[in-house]
């Protein structure tokens, strides 16, 4: 269904009145469809349990490393191309980051991972680090980035 707003909506995507909405070439035209609920299975408890995780791990951090992580997505947004939608939540960036650091380190499992266990592993401890070693795409001006987690 195709679906006209009333006011201008630079995006949309998500879930409101039994509908889901999502914006469809460039932004330019916005569908909505009935929202059906997914038959759960063992994806998705698997996926829960690693978000749990990522997110008491999040807990854990720093002030100050959060802080960089949302500095370094706002200087992210301009290297976005114009098909894609910048991630603008410092904590999008750290999944993103841990995700990578796995794939590069066969022994880190994320269902049960801690924070100590990822130091251990030789994980970067500052978004300088992390970008230095190629976890999180680089961006101008990433150097005082530097308070660890």
């Amino acid at each position: 269904m195709k679906v006209s707003y009333k006011y201008g909506i630079k995006t949309i995507s998500g879930k409101l009145d039994d509908l889901v909405h999502m914006a469809w070439n460039k932004g330019r035209v916005a569908i909505a469809r009935i929202f059906v609920m997914p038959t759960l299975g063992e994806i998705h408890s698997l996926f829960g349990d690693i978000k749990k995780n990522i997110a008491a791990i999040w807990d854990e951090c720093s002030e100050a490393f959060k802080e960089d992580l949302k500095t370094y997505a706002t200087r992210r947004i301009p290297y976005y191309t114009a098909e894609q939608i910048p991630a603008y939540a410092n904590y999008a960036h750290f999944v993103r980051f841990l995700y990578a650091f796995r794939e590069d380190s066969e022994e880190v499992n994320l269902l049960d991972v801690s924070k100590d266990d990822l130091l251990t592993a030789g994980c970067p401890s500052s978004v300088q680090e992390i970008i230095d070693q190629g976890l999180l795409p680089p961006v101008s001006e990433y150097e005082d980035l530097t308070n660890e987690w």
